[in-house]
């Protein structure tokens, strides 16, 4: 059996100016973009999602990159980010997002333990 394999990237705020038309020329199927962090929307967000759908790239999915210290901002960054999916599938007609949630830094790992967070985070959503 031969599996297929398809190329995705995510991207947020910190690549800059995408051009998505170059992108999809590069071989990229699929795209995850960052959504939110903390109770934020990442700034290019939107402009992202315009694009990509222009460009024809489809979203396969969001993640929103959590500064949560405990349990209660866990579940308070997962409220933020449901609620503004909510919205985000109505405006841009876009039915079906996987979300993830990343926490990369050591500090927050430590400080309170991941698994803790994640189970809050995940039962919210």
């Amino acid at each position: 059996m031969v599996m297929s394999k398809e190329r995705g990237i995510d991207i947020s705020t910190w690549q800059g100016n995408v051009d998505f038309n170059k992108v999809k020329a590069s071989g990229i199927q699929f795209l995850i973009l960052r959504s939110s962090y903390r109770q934020t929307v990442d700034g290019r967000f939107h402009g992202y999602v315009k694009a990509a759908k222009a460009a024809g790239i489809p979203i396969r999915g969001v993640y929103h990159f959590s500064y949560a210290l405990n349990v209660e901002q866990a579940k308070q960054e997962a409220i933020f980010c449901i609620s503004q999916l909510e919205a985000w599938k109505r405006r841009y007609r876009i039915f079906r997002f996987r979300i993830r949630h990343n926490h990369e830094s050591e500090s927050r790992r430590s400080y309170f333990g991941t698994g803790r967070m994640q189970c809050t985070y995940q039962g919210v959503l």
